[in-house]
């Protein structure tokens, strides 16, 4: 499978949220048949989906052949995608459904976050190493160009008839959605299922998931949510969600950075002042009205900050989160409004 991400050894600080299945079984739930649990690899990361069903038999290669179109429309690593063409157009360029969809929702929470989303950082993303590129030039003079790039309302939207055009303003503009496909991703595969009229499922890709309904024992389907800390175990839960309706998303620095010198470069980077994000945040859990929501706004907090991102979360009413930083030598978090259920970790 060809993948939207390239992933280092340490890109790993998105696979934050492990999904519970069964975490405890209880005699007096029903239990129905859990049809299989599908797993591939997708977007330089993991996937599942879970389903329940009686009925309903869900095809791993249906699957496969939904992601592979969004890999083939979004990644920045295929020369021939459709993200790749657009980025290496100086015209108008014509862009697939998946892309305009994308795109669209891009422009709004850009617009949403003032900014702290920008899905036309990628001059930047690359000079600090951590896109498409090996170049880490961290000159002055190689910065300001790039970052003079980066701008999201050099890139526009122009629909008519079924077709869907991509304007830059700035030719020399470039795309990356890598904050927000994922998502995407995940948006995409629970509609299938709900196409093929599946009510009961959970569907992650690299940590980002969407729930709905019930597991195969009649309960809420449970979340639970890795420590941000690089040297955390596999199975080092923070806390323990438990929903039956939930579009989440996570973001992070704890994994996804390098020392220069006495320097630390991290992978978010702050399109205003076009350097790596430095706040006090680890990691930042996001609840939206869907999942790629969740997966552009987890960015856009990590970029803000603390304290910014709770104003932020307060003035939305469709949005909740958790926000996990250190505080000296202690992991502290804030939940912002988050109404699924919390659970004792060993439940």
């Amino acid at each position: 499978m060809m993948a939207i991400f390239k992933i280092k050894a340490v890109n790993l600080f998105a696979i934050t949220i492990m999904v519970v299945c069964i975490i405890s079984c209880n005699s007096e739930y029903k239990h129905i048949e859990i049809k299989e649990i599908l797993n591939g690899s997708t977007m330089g990361t993991s996937y599942s989906v879970s389903y329940v069903s009686d009925s309903v038999s869900i095809n791993k290669k249906s699957i496969d052949s939904i992601l592979f179109e969004l890999n083939i429309s979004l990644s920045t690593y295929i020369d021939s995608s459709i993200i790749s063409k657009a980025n290496t157009s100086v015209d108008t360029i014509e862009i697939d459904a998946h892309m305009c969809a994308v795109v669209g929702r891009a422009i709004d929470i850009s617009k949403l976050t003032n900014g702290a989303f920008d899905f036309s950082v990628l001059p930047l993303v690359n000079a600090y190493g951590f896109g498409t590129e090996e170049l880490k030039d961290h000159s002055s003079a190689e910065l300001d160009s790039r970052h003079k790039k980066v701008d999201y309302t050099n890139i526009n939207l122009s629909c008519n008839e079924g077709h869907c055009f991509l304007i830059k303003k700035n030719k020399d503009a470039q795309l990356d959605l890598s904050a927000i496909a994922k998502g995407y991703g995940v948006d995409q595969l629970s509609a299938y299922l709900e196409q093929k009229g599946v009510s009961d499922y959970l569907v992650e890709i690299g940590g980002e998931l969407k729930c709905k309904g019930s597991n195969e024992i009649g309960q809420h389907w449970r979340i639970g949510i890795m420590k941000p800390d690089t040297n955390a175990g596999p199975k080092e839960y923070v806390m323990v969600l438990s929903s039956d309706s939930l579009s989440l998303a996570t973001s992070g620095n704890y994994r996804n950075y390098y020392w220069k010198g006495d320097e630390l470069y991290v992978h978010t980077i702050d399109p205003k002042s076009g350097k790596p994000v430095s706040t006090e945040l680890l990691s930042v859990t996001i609840q939206a009205p869907d999942c790629m929501m969740a997966d552009a706004i987890a960015t856009a907090c990590m970029v803000i900050g603390k304290d910014s991102s709770i104003n932020f979360i307060n003035e939305h009413d469709d949005i909740s989160g958790i926000l996990f930083y250190r505080e000296r030598d202690s992991l502290k978090h804030i939940n912002v409004g988050l109404n699924a259920r919390l659970m004792p970790k060993d439940s």
